[in-house]
């Protein structure tokens, strides 16, 4: 079996970071500013015209906003208000879903932490020290755990 394709370890990082976090506060909400995840600030620090220009064409920052829509169209996360704000860059008031919850505090088949701790760890390596198959192995732990299979042994 060859090399994943590069965009789904995109994804599985992305995931990572943000179930990490909404985990790491749940259950208190959180804003996801997917600006600050692609660039490391964030996007309210932009005005109008930077905005407009940053939604057509920064793809990075548009796989990031993909990739939230994704965890909250298929139920890992929910917009308690349903609130998006500057070209849905920004999703406010984000918590996780109790089936999330529940998958991502099965523990993990790497050591004796939970998925969600795991996540957590992994959306605190801001220098990308976490190999994409360690990410792609904890994600998909969560996503059987998810949908009611067993996580891989």
């Amino acid at each position: 079996m060859g090399r994943k394709m590069e965009n789904i370890d995109r994804f599985n990082k992305i995931t990572a970071a943000v179930l990490g976090k909404l985990y790491s506060s749940f259950p208190v909400p959180i804003t996801i500013d997917c600006y600050e995840l692609a660039r490391g600030k964030s996007v309210e620090d932009l005005n109008a015209a930077e905005l407009k220009k940053l939604h057509r064409y920064d793809e990075d920052v548009v796989f990031h906003v993909s990739t939230v829509a994704w965890l909250r169209n298929h139920g890992y996360l929910e917009q308690r208000h349903d609130i998006e704000k500057h070209y849905s860059i920004l999703y406010e008031d984000c918590v996780l879903t109790p089936k999330a919850l529940e998958a991502m505090n099965a523990e993990a088949t790497i050591g004796e932490i939970t998925l969600g701790e795991q996540l957590t760890d992994i959306a605190k390596d801001t220098g990308g020290q976490v190999k994409a198959a360690v990410v792609a192995e904890v994600v998909g732990a969560l996503f059987k755990g998810f949908f009611g299979g067993s996580a891989p042994s």
